[in-house]
């Protein structure tokens, strides 16, 4: 990996084991002719992508889409089934940093809000009163 990327992932593939309910994990395990009861789901599959240093990246997509695993990844806290992620320096600082600021934004949305909430209700009052 060059030193103008900070973060490489190619191909990478994450597979889980859901189970229906918590016994057919103890089953499966204990199987004398190894019965399968999972469902495998993939919460990654074959993504690749490139950061390099100064760019601004985010990841977005629906619950269950893989978000969260993949920023596991990359902190070194998950591993990949298959392909690989080179991180140069620290993603955590960087993820934290990211939050703060979505964060910051958050609140001046919700100030927002209860500005525009109280203008209404004033509003309302007002022609209630008249």
């Amino acid at each position: 990996m060059s030193d103008d990327i900070v973060i490489s992932a190619k191909n990478v593939t994450k597979t889980y084991r859901l189970y229906d309910c918590h016994a057919d994990r103890v089953k499966e395990t204990f199987h004398p002719f190894r019965k399968k009861y999972h469902h495998p789901f993939n919460a990654l599959n074959d993504v690749s992508f490139e950061v390099k240093k100064g760019e601004t990246s985010g990841i977005i997509g629906r619950n269950g889409g893989g978000k969260s695993t993949l920023l596991q990844m990359l902190c070194g806290i998950l591993r990949p089934i298959s392909g690989t992620v080179e991180v140069n320096g620290r993603v955590l600082d960087k993820i934290d940093e990211g939050f703060r600021r979505m964060d910051e934004g958050f609140q001046l949305i919700a100030r927002l809000i209860v500005e525009e909430n109280e203008k209404t209700r004033k509003e309302i009052l007002q022609a209630l009163k008249s």
